[in-house]
């Protein structure tokens, strides 16, 4: 959606978004709408990229008295506690997320659960509470991030392991090299050029992978069985294409000098928009060169995150 929005869809936007606030329960929405049915709501970013968009039409100049209301509940009932499990941490402000509920969402086996307090919910949250006008409990959780998250290498940690809970004060940090960390830039959370280079190294041709090759847990090939292969593979080093963009965005940013060099990081997407589906990027590639595509060959996030940074950095 912020890339339709991005490209003028403002019409479309607002109806999907009303959709959606029509099932919010609770602080949650579903993942999925079949219908009048909207039981699977196993998200905990969901609802914050909800709030996002909502911000993004209103910076357009479009009516989002009503929506307003739908953002402010989902950060009320975050405080409060969602029923399946989302809470915030009183003492940190940061957000408290299940196994599987981010965009890393694997289960059964949950190959990636990052339980506990992962980075870009709380860049998410923290962009929530702003547009509500929660500015004191934003300052607070900022400055947890940087209290927990910030990594002695530079960068940040993904995750604020909390398998039981934790608060984040007694949560353990995981500092795999992953994207996440991308949204404290590019949400406007954040100005630290060590989150760039710590995700440089993630960077292929028209992708970013999704851990460091130098993780023990990195696996370079998306194939084989579902279970025992494909899922340990999805999220721990597969290449994927929607968060690409994130990091010519940072760059951006952080060295708008080098505006330039951004747009010709997003030009190595050219390749991949003219194999597999002409014209669309797939949903992400294998790790290892010569990364190939694999998953949906035509991804709908994929294509729309490419668009809304190129049409940022041009100007148009």
């Amino acid at each position: 959606m912020r890339g339709m929005i991005a490209a003028g869809m403002y019409a479309d936007s607002l109806s999907i978004l009303k959709a959606f606030a029509a099932f919010e329960e609770n602080g949650t929405l579903p993942n999925i709408i079949y219908g009048k049915t909207a039981g699977n709501r196993d998200t905990t970013d969901a609802q914050l990229w909800f709030v996002r968009c909502v911000e993004e039409l209103e910076a357009k100049g479009e009516d989002v008295t009503e929506l307003r209301k739908t953002c402010k509940s989902i950060v009320d009932n975050y405080l409060k506690g969602t029923p399946n499990g989302i809470h915030v941490d009183g003492e940190s402000g940061l957000v408290w997320s299940p196994s599987h509920f981010t965009w890393m969402d694997t289960n059964y086996p949950a190959c990636t659960p990052r339980i506990g307090y992962p980075i870009e919910i709380q860049a998410l949250w923290i962009s929530a509470l702003r547009f509500v006008g929660r500015t004191e409990l934003a300052d607070k959780t900022l400055a947890s991030v940087i209290k927990y998250f910030k990594s002695p290498k530079g960068g940040y940690a993904d995750c604020l392991d909390a398998p039981n809970g934790e608060s984040a004060a007694k949560a353990r940090p995981d500092f795999a090299v992953r994207p996440n960390q991308l949204f404290l830039v590019t949400l406007g959370i954040l100005e630290d050029e060590t989150i760039l280079t710590s995700a440089e190294e993630l960077l292929v041709p028209g992708g970013i992978r999704s851990l460091s090759s130098s993780d023990s847990r990195y696996r370079g090939v998306y194939a084989g069985d579902e279970d025992t292969s494909r899922k340990p593979a999805y999220h721990n080093g597969t290449v994927w294409c929607w968060q690409f963009p994130l990091y010519a965005e940072a760059l951006a940013i952080l060295k708008p000098q080098a505006g330039h060099v951004a747009l010709s990081l997003l030009s190595s997407s050219v390749d991949a928009l003219n194999g597999g589906t002409i014209g669309h990027l797939s949903e992400n590639m294998d790790g290892d060169a010569p990364h190939a595509q694999k998953g949906c060959t035509a991804q709908a996030w994929s294509d729309s995150e490419l668009l809304r940074v190129w049409l940022k950095l041009t100007g148009k």
